[in-house]
């Protein structure tokens, strides 16, 4: 337990972005001082590097590097400049400077992602050299999702501003592969799991989310969230691709059971089986509504403020951050609704080295 005096310090030193390895092993929490990691099993603080005024923060492999994006006026601080920092050098190695304001980074073992308002560039991690730069429409949130690149090496990114359209870019042959029109309104949000087999989306209004395989590009589930509209903070796909989740700006986490083991599956068989049937004759919305799926699990966290959560690896036991610097802990591999309950709570800020 920790002083009431000690709490309102942790909330003073509020986050101001989290990033998740590849591997899901490791958390980078980001504040005003300093970039602090930890593993996500035993929340442990392994490191803490000296750079402040984070925006964007991505763990390359293990920790190894930290590619972070400023928030600040100074030209350190820069949003238009990209810093690779060693940790094993405790060093800036590479620092890639831009015209206009990075929106999102995304790395794999063989691909460093940049993303612009109206262009994304594709970098080879080995030598750093551009492989390709792609024009896109306006993407102010910076909305690009990037597969882990063992099997696949899958970037998704908008096509349209106007309607939910996916452009699939195979980043091994550096050239597009499909365009696929998930929804008819702007897309909110993609996923990708981490095999790259399959991807998630959804539109501003938050409600219905569509998973499809790659590299078919076959629409395979309808996801129902709920019926108000709401902001997702973050989605996620369990590492097996048997579960996903979602966090949004109503303080909740929505889980789904994507493996059928949660509901009957011979009921899940007859149903999908009706609705494939009939597919062709239905409009799209009566489709998303016989073939959707409600959320198995629903967690009120009690947040007020912005928070994302992710799997651990190979597991179905979810880590909820709060951007206040709170943690929770959950299990959801008995897809139960006791697994709403927390099993360990605390604070980044006070997490021993």
């Amino acid at each position: 337990m920790y002083t009431v005096l000690e709490e309102t310090k942790a909330i003073q030193r509020s986050i101001n972005c989290v990033g998740i390895s590849k591997d899901r092993n490791y958390i980078a929490i980001c504040t005003d001082k300093e970039v602090n990691i930890y593993t996500s099993d035993e929340l442990k603080l392994n490191l803490v590097v000296p750079i402040k005024n984070c925006k964007l923060v991505e763990v390359y492999e293990k920790y190894e590097i930290i590619l972070v994006v400023g928030s600040g006026e100074e030209p350190k601080d820069s949003p238009r400049i990209l810093t690779a920092w060693s940790t094993a050098e405790n060093q800036i190695i590479c620092e890639i400077a831009f015209l206009d304001t990075i929106l999102a980074v995304k790395a794999n073992l063989i691909r460093l992602v940049v993303c612009l308002a109206q262009q994304i560039c594709v970098y080879d991690t080995s030598s750093m050299k551009v492989v390709a730069v792609i024009q896109t429409c306006m993407n102010e949130s910076g909305l690009i999702a990037l597969a882990a690149g063992e099997c696949y090496n899958f970037l998704l990114y908008p096509a349209s501003e106007t309607k939910g359209d996916v452009q699939i870019y195979d980043c091994f042959t550096s050239s597009p592969r499909m365009l696929i029109e998930s929804h008819k309104s702007p897309l909110f949000f993609i996923s990708i799991s981490s095999q790259g087999h399959l991807f998630a989306t959804s539109s501003h209004k938050g409600t219905i989310i569509r998973i499809f395989s790659l590299p078919s590009g076959e629409k395979i589930y309808s996801l129902r969230r709920g019926n108000l509209q709401v902001e997702i903070y973050n989605s996620m796909f369990s590492s097996d691709s048997t579960a996903f989740l979602l966090a949004s700006n109503s303080g909740t986490i929505h889980v789904f059971d994507l493996s059928g083991r949660s509901s009957g599956n011979w009921k899940v068989g007859i149903k999908n089986s009706l609705v494939s049937a009939t597919s062709f004759l239905l409009p799209n919305t009566i489709h998303d509504n016989l073939s959707s799926c409600s959320s198995v699990i629903k967690v009120h966290t009690g947040y007020q403020d912005k928070f994302v959560c992710t799997f651990l690896k190979n597991s179905l036991k979810c880590l909820s951050i709060s951007y206040q610097g709170t943690y929770n802990l959950y299990d959801f591999s008995s897809f139960s609704s006791n697994s709403s309950t927390p099993f360990k709570s605390g604070s980044f800020f006070h997490i021993p080295n």
